[in-house]
């Protein structure tokens, strides 16, 4: 919504979002429904491979920076039928992968940040995911919101320092 706001205020040119066109009344409670029907029974339950398993393995043979470079590369090629059948559009299948891989990978490395902040939680892993994934038709809008939330993954990179082994959680088990 800030990016939004931001690009509204320079005179950029966007659709705009979903919670500007329709009243607080029609997508508040649209929105919390789709919220839990996306956590319960579409990509929210990723988590629990990607943020419950995998992370984990990774980050006990390298660094979160790493896992999570891994992770975001595994975790579109995991999407790739998806792509294939046409469902994230169409056109040239590699070009598809490599412009979803650069959104999400950007939405790994903030969901290894709260996993490894949380110490391990699976479900805020999980209800950020869901609101990502049920909210973006929301609250999309202008580009800058875009390359505002990579500069943001970008800070918590280099604040958290990801790159060294002591910034991730591994569970004890």
């Amino acid at each position: 919504m800030v990016g939004n706001a931001i690009a509204k205020l320079l005179g950029n040119d966007f659709a705009e979002p979903l919670y500007v066109q329709m009243p607080v009344s029609v997508w508040l409670p649209v929105m919390t429904i789709k919220l839990f029907t996306v956590a319960m029974l579409t990509g929210g339950n990723e988590e629990h491979g990607w943020r419950g398993v995998l992370q984990p393995l990774l980050q006990k043979a390298t660094n979160p920076l790493l896992a999570t470079l891994i992770i975001g590369v595994i975790w579109e090629l995991w999407h790739l039928p998806l792509v294939l059948n046409g469902v994230y559009g169409q056109g040239d299948p590699m070009v598809i992968v490599v412009s979803r891989m650069l959104g999400i990978v950007p939405i790994a490395f903030l969901l290894s940040v709260i996993y490894n902040g949380s110490r391990g939680s699976i479900f805020l892993c999980v209800l950020s995911h869901a609101c990502m994934n049920s909210q973006i038709g929301y609250f999309a809008g202008s580009q800058l919101s875009q390359i505002i939330g990579i500069l943001i993954v970008a800070v918590a990179i280099i604040m958290l320092r990801l790159w060294r082994r002591d910034a991730a959680y591994i569970p004890a088990h």
